[in-house]
């Protein structure tokens, strides 16, 4: 088990990490929002602890921002105890809200409670990929856009999987060739005409593209 602690006091910080680590459950911690943002993109995060009062932004904000791209369990642990503030945490997309002060044994528990339900959620979920209306299936290999089925030729399915499979990070087209088509032999141009491929096959409005965005002299991103 691996969590994010995110909170701008320190000490709790420390205390929580050390509560943690008694129960076997490795942390990653930062006291604000905008490391928050960057820490939580790693993909071996399985739950996020959030404080709601930070200095550069709110927790709700910050649990507003993760929310587009993981369901990764949050726990609010705030001193904010209104029932106003509780339905708006959990009305965002929190799994849980905790006031201060706390049990730490507590909070613990629930944290591993809400690990498993998502190991079980996530574990279901392996054999699909799921992005808006896109939808990939790996067991069978078949891709759906709005419930259309896409035909892919066995590179293009595996060029687009991988995309998909690392989305919001730009990935250079040399990249791509070593891990899609594992060869030196083809070229960056193979690449750029695979993307316009796959453009054709899956953006609806093809001249503002909603999954395939191109970084001028970076490569792609897979939104």
């Amino acid at each position: 088990m691996k969590i994010l602690i995110v909170d701008d006091d320190k000490k709790i910080v420390s205390m929580i990490e050390d509560f943690m680590k008694i129960n076997n459950i490795e942390t990653m911690s930062c006291y604000n929002g905008k490391d928050a943002l960057e820490l939580s993109k790693d993909p071996s995060i399985e739950l996020i602890i959030l404080d709601i009062n930070m200095t550069d932004m709110t927790g709700f904000e910050v649990c507003k921002e993760i929310r587009k791209t993981t369901h990764v369990p949050i726990i609010f642990l705030t001193a904010k105890t209104t029932q106003a503030d509780k339905i708006l945490g959990l009305g965002i997309g929190a799994d849980d809200y905790i006031t201060k002060p706390f049990d730490p044994l507590e909070l613990v528990a629930r944290v591993k409670s809400h690990i498993r339900r998502y190991q079980i959620y996530d574990n279901e979920k392996l054999d699909t990929v799921e992005i808006r209306d896109l939808t990939i299936n790996k067991k069978t290999h078949e891709v759906t856009l709005k419930d259309q089925a896409i035909e892919l030729s066995s590179t293009e399915y595996a060029l687009l999987l991988y995309l998909s499979e690392n989305r919001n990070r730009i990935l250079t087209r040399q990249e791509l060739l070593t891990k899609v088509w594992k060869s030196h032999i083809y070229t960056e141009n193979t690449v750029n005409m695979y993307i316009m491929r796959l453009r054709d096959k899956i953006e609806i409005h093809k001249t503002e593209p909603e999954y395939l965005i191109t970084i001028r002299g970076e490569g792609y991103v897979f939104k």
